[in-house]
């Protein structure tokens, strides 16, 4: 497992028992704690980073399957639980590109309003100073 931008030396197996530990109300110095909440958080930042992938991953796997329930091994049940599983999934996955499109702009915020606001203003001095 690649080391963490933190440079902490955490493996995931330390990260899941120390999770268990405070969860089981067992003492835990403060810093491990920290540590494994950083390192849970950028394990969380890296699935949010690929979750279009993962997802449509699960729902090609999902559509592959009921092809093969259906038409090649002739499972009906099997072969429509899997069509709905990955009728769900494209669904889902066309939500997460939606939002993804719908607030990119907010996290690349660069100020542009207070450009475009002084340039109205300076339209408005113009236009009073030729007036």
């Amino acid at each position: 497992m690649a080391d963490h931008p933190c440079n902490l030396p955490l493996s995931l197996n330390a990260i899941i028992t120390i999770l268990i530990m405070m969860a089981g109300g067992i003492s835990i110095s403060d810093s491990t704690k920290l540590d494994a909440l950083i390192h849970s958080l950028g394990l969380l930042i890296v699935i949010g980073k690929y979750l279009p992938l993962i997802v449509a991953g699960f729902a090609t796997l999902n559509l592959v399957l009921a092809y093969l329930d259906l038409f090649v091994w002739y499972h009906i049940a099997p072969g429509i639980l899997n069509v709905v599983l990955a009728a769900a999934g494209f669904m889902f996955l066309g939500q997460l590109l939606k939002r993804h499109k719908i607030h990119r702009y907010e996290y690349h915020y660069r100020g542009r309003h207070l450009k475009r606001q002084t340039q109205l203003e300076r339209r408005r001095t113009d236009a009073a100073a030729v007036s």
